[in-house]
């Protein structure tokens, strides 16, 4: 075993999966939204308890097998822990599992971040674990002010050898300080991955690409980047074919296409932190793939631009509100779509065969969120998370061919049937007149009059919510009280302008706008 850095080991995980050991069919509506305020049947909300609502996720992140043969899961057990399982589909028998962070010292306390696949026979992991500052960092390196740390690895599972390992250099002590999640299949590479992280935690050091040996997990160095390199691009057979750089003395940031050892700028600019344009990819024709706004515009889109430049080629402009992310084929590695929020996560696709898959599936949930999470390399299988306007999610299988949508398993298994609130858009006045976006969660059954209140606020500051379950307000809630969470100037994800607002603002509009939400729900009778 080598996974003694985060403290995982084999066990039969039969209780990590209890309710997800068979995938089996039920109703959608039901599952993916549960009972909503006043549904039949639905359990009083202040009889559950607190770990109901508090517990980290019973089904926390699902992947698919490149030839769609199997599913990992990544589970918690509030009794049992964390840990994953990789089960046949069509069987329902469990292949393999481990448990995760169940030791009792700091580097035995880890956390399971995500799962997925590297080929047919090695599944993949990302784990966390937080040190103190003072044991997470190499004699010499000095972090004034830091008293804990994050530190990230990656690992694989082989289920045929039933081993699994984390990835390293020669060292088992490696930092993770900053790392991609493993990059695999290699097209024309089999039992190869790849790695991007920096090659030291010292000052001076270098951002490089790993060649990652999956039937052992160790690495080798592929590329070498330069003294300002931030990032990489590769290409379907891992080589690194774009290269990004940062200057954070002067500012300036360029994007250079590779061949071999030579390289060429493609872009280069300058920003307020240096930080480069957002290169997210490349497209399925080869055009580099970003998500910024090009043509100041104030918000974010979705755009490309061809390796040896040209017009910008914009794909996804949403009025009002900024592109969030990109969507990335899980084999091919190419850009296949991007996500908004508008007031939940909506999913927009490049590629025509998953554009029409996610129009199916949009007809089964008109009413609450809907993503397809990833998918078999046919595609003739795809995992899927729905949320009902009223529900806390749930993670299902579907097959485009037949139209059969089968549930694998819920976040929240306990708050099945449970009413958990009436969730509200609105938008109040602040002080100076203009309109704040935000979310209010009222007990079920209540009306909104004379209720005790609290306020949810957003870190960040440039962050956000959403209109997706949230457990805090969920749970505060099924205690009688209403919530409200605003998006107050500052916050993400409503253009250039609403963001920047809150530019040297601490203290100011962003505690008043917040203040205001106060104010106008007691003006109004509606909070005590």
């Amino acid at each position: 075993m080598e996974l003694k850095w985060l403290g995982v080991c084999l066990v039969a995980v039969v209780a990590l999966l209890a309710d997800t050991a068979v995938v089996h069919a039920e109703a959608v509506a039901r599952d993916a939204g549960g009972s909503g305020a006043g549904g039949s049947g639905a359990i009083a909300p202040a009889m559950l308890p607190a770990r109901a609502y508090g517990r980290l996720p019973a089904l926390a992140d699902v992947a698919i097998s490149p030839d769609g043969t199997k599913l990992i899961f990544a589970v918690n057990d509030n009794a049992a822990g964390q840990g994953y399982r990789v089960v046949d589909i069509d069987s329902g028998v469990t292949l393999y599992g481990a448990a995760v962070g169940s030791g009792r010292t700091e580097s035995e306390r880890s956390i399971l971040r995500s799962v997925g696949w590297a080929d047919d026979v090695h599944a993949t992991f990302q784990l966390s674990a937080t040190f103190s500052a003072n044991r997470a960092l190499p004699d010499g390196v000095m972090a004034p002010g830091v008293t804990r740390l994050d530190l990230w690895r990656s690992g694989i599972s082989d289920i045929v050898r039933k081993h699994d390992y984390l990835v390293r250099r020669d060292r088992e002590d490696d930092w993770g300080l900053d790392l991609s999640g493993l990059i695999a299949p290699i097209v024309d590479a089999p039992g190869e991955g790849r790695l991007v992280m920096y090659d030291s935690p010292y000052t001076g050091r270098i951002m490089s690409v790993y060649r990652v040996n999956l039937g052992t997990g160790k690495l080798s160095t592929l590329y070498r980047g330069v003294r300002d390199t931030v990032g990489f691009l590769l290409n379907a057979q891992g080589v690194p074919v774009i290269r990004i750089d940062s200057n954070r003395a002067s500012n300036q940031w360029s994007i250079h296409a590779l061949d071999g050892a030579a390289s060429r700028v493609v872009l280069k600019g300058q920003s307020p932190t240096g930080a480069p344009q957002s290169v997210v990819g490349f497209t399925q024709d080869g055009s580099l793939a970003f998500i910024d706004d090009p043509d100041n515009r104030g918000r974010d889109v979705l755009y490309t631009v061809a390796m040896d430049g040209g017009a910008i080629n914009v794909l996804l402009d949403v009025a009002k509100f900024d592109v969030d992310s990109a969507i990335e084929d899980p084999w091919t590695h190419t850009i296949v779509g991007a996500q908004r929020f508008e007031e939940i996560a909506t999913q927009h696709f490049i590629d025509v065969q998953l554009a029409a898959v996610h129009a199916q599936l949009r007809a089964k949930n008109v009413d609450g969120s809907m993503r397809l999470l990833n998918w078999s390399r046919d595609r003739r299988r795809v995992v899927v998370y729905m949320e009902g306007a009223l529900g806390a999610g749930a993670f299902y299988l579907y097959e485009p061919a037949t139209d059969k949508l089968k549930l694998i398993g819920k976040r929240y298994p306990e708050l099945q049937g449970t009413a958990l609130g009436d969730r509200l858009a609105v938008n109040y006045p602040a002080r100076d007149g203009v309109r704040i976006p935000a979310y209010v969660t009222l007990p079920a059954g209540k009306a909104f009059k004379g209720l005790p209140l609290v306020v949810l606020v957003h870190g960040g500051p440039t962050s956000r919510d959403t209109f997706e379950f949230d457990w805090w307000a969920a749970f505060l809630a099924s205690r009688g009280y209403a919530v409200v969470q605003p998006n107050y100037r500052g916050s993400g994800g409503y253009g250039h302008l609403w963001q920047e607002a809150g530019y040297q603002q601490w203290g100011k509009l962003l505690q008043s706008d917040v203040e205001d939400a106060v104010a106008v729900l007691t003006r109004s009778g509606q909070a005590d």
